[in-house]
């Protein structure tokens, strides 16, 4: 219809879509089913430039991740470069354990805290280098975490240890709950 659109090339989109499963433990078979697809079709991936992107931007254990899973549930065959990073990459074996574990999960059951905590553990285990939000400034409060943690005036001392704590739980916790107004960053 003479309109052009940007897309994704073949690499971008297997690490897109590698980071955006693992980052939500893989709790939509979907995810997963996509990458498969994209896997089994003849592509034209340069696995050279997949690892050099993967390794600037902390995907590799996703991208590890995604390639021991579709290889055990799918039987895909991967290519040695992927193999070889699944290989080398000993974490993804346990955290992709952990997502099948996550995948088999009621919608009820994805919903309770023994589930969100482990998905917020896992969030963090998933990268290697901790978010660069993650700093002196995480123990500054928010207004919005006034509001969630209200105490006494006598107590506000008690926001200093405590904001590491309340930044977990405002940016791990309680932006994945349905019905949340946590932002995202």
């Amino acid at each position: 219809m003479g309109t052009g659109f940007l897309n994704l090339d073949d690499d971008a989109l297997l690490l897109y879509l590698c980071d955006h499963g693992a980052t939500h433990r893989w709790n939509r078979i979907k995810w997963l089913i996509d990458i498969t697809a994209l896997l089994a079709q003849t592509r034209n991936f340069s696995w050279e430039r997949i690892q050099m992107l993967a390794d600037r931007f902390d995907l590799s254990l996703g991208l590890a991740q995604a390639g021991m899973l579709v290889h055990q549930l799918y039987g895909i065959p991967l290519p040695r470069p992927l193999l070889r990073l699944v290989a080398n990459e000993k974490r993804s074996a346990p955290l992709a354990a952990g997502a099948v574990a996550a995948m088999l999960l009621t919608e009820q059951e994805q919903r309770a805290l023994p589930a969100r905590l482990k998905n917020a553990v896992y969030r963090i285990r998933i990268k290697r280098k901790l978010p660069g939000r993650v700093s002196v400034r995480s123990c500054w409060l928010s207004a919005e975490q006034f509001k969630e943690c209200p105490l006494p005036d006598r107590l506000f001392w008690l926001y200093y240890p405590l904001g590491p704590l309340l930044w977990f739980h405002h940016f791990y916790i309680r932006k994945k709950t349905p019905g949340s107004q946590g932002g995202t960053r």
